[in-house]
């Protein structure tokens, strides 16, 4: 199993039915989850970083400076020996829930809720369930651990109370003390959550006036909308037309929308030009008023309008063009394809 994320040069199908001819399963993750989803990223990247600045920086204490072709390499497979050990590696596979198969790893991350056992049953658990208070230290370790963040001053004041059961027991000036730092910063995370609420409410109301920004399209989108296993030819085959379907329904839509823009500018130019014949006229009578505009001006506006429509006649014939090739490559593909089927049933046939 190969595990990557949906770069163009790894989303291609040459590189895809390459995994496939050599028995190896290629797995896309989902867009922005690599930061938590895969092993290089969450515990081999940051050693090799630090290990590398630790070599310069001791470099740069012996009185060595400068990093050139020459000792580069050298310098970056010293950090990769510090980095990439068998624990590092083995700790990226666990925590990112691959080896072994951990699912609640991940919805951990996301703050998903979870499972947690009550009553040896596992039930599903919010962010936050109002349950009796008991003081933590009876709590099984699985249910530690499965106690999330408080996201709100209810669930805080809740997790502090049940904090409070373990040390209400005892009268030592020590356990005096942490409860009231306890107590101290409870009162002021609370404080800071109603402020961040404050300010969250403000924020959504001033975005409920602001008009959205326009969103510029994005120019042929070929990273996967979601993570994806490709198991075979044919999956591959389906995600590529997919990609490419929906490819020509983009450059349709835009094809149509810049015709229309052209006829409405066609429509435009004609105008100029009867206001343009008339404003002449009144100036060879001499009747044209002084708020109206020259000739000169109209024959000015003209061009531009004219300059327009021929730029966009051009992105009309570029985009025709690309479709009419698209079609080209559909129709080469889907006879590679047959002839490949052909060949199959052949050698099967044998």
């Amino acid at each position: 199993m190969l595990l990557f994320d949906g770069h163009i040069s790894h989303s291609n199908r040459e590189f895809l039915q390459a995994c496939l001819d050599y028995k190896v399963l290629p797995v896309c993750l989902p867009p922005h989850t690599t930061h938590f989803s895969q092993p290089l990223d969450v515990s081999i990247f940051s050693p090799l970083k630090a290990a590398y600045s630790n070599i310069l920086h001791r470099r740069s204490q012996a009185g060595e400076r400068g990093v050139w072709k020459g000792n580069f390499y050298t310098l970056l497979t010293e950090a990769q020996t510090v980095a990439f050990t068998p624990e590092n590696i083995r700790s990226g596979f666990w925590h990112t829930g691959h080896v072994p198969l951990d699912f609640e790893v991940i919805r951990r991350t996301l703050n998903f809720p979870t499972t947690v056992s009550i009553n040896n049953q596992l039930t599903p658990a919010g962010p936050f369930q109002y349950q009796p208070l008991q003081p933590l230290i009876s709590l099984s370790p699985t249910e530690v651990y499965a106690i999330t963040t408080p996201r709100n001053h209810r669930a805080l004041h809740h997790l502090t109370e049940s904090l409070s059961l373990d040390l209400q027991h005892s009268n030592s000036p020590k356990t005096w003390r942490i409860r009231h730092a306890v107590e101290k910063i409870t009162n002021s995370s609370i404080s800071t959550m109603h402020e961040r609420d404050y300010l969250q409410e403000r924020l959504r109301v001033a975005t409920e006036h602001r008009k959205p920004p326009e969103v510029k399209p994005r120019r042929r989108r070929r990273i996967p909308e979601e993570g994806l296993i490709f198991r075979n030819k044919a999956e591959i085959q389906q995600h590529f037309d997919g990609l490419q379907a929906k490819s020509k329904e983009v450059q349709s839509s835009k094809l149509q929308k810049l015709k229309e823009k052209a006829e409405k500018l066609d429509v435009r130019i004609r105008e100029l030009y009867v206001k343009k014949e008339k404003h002449r006229a009144l100036e060879k009578e001499r009747k044209l008023p002084t708020t109206w505009r020259s000739v000169a001006r109209l024959e000015e506006d003209e061009q531009k309008e004219v300059d327009r429509l021929q730029k966009i006649r051009e992105d009309i014939h570029d985009l025709e063009q690309e479709l009419e090739e698209g079609s080209e490559r559909e129709r080469e593909d889907g006879g590679q394809d047959e002839n490949e089927s052909d060949r199959e049933e052949l050698y099967s046939g044998f």
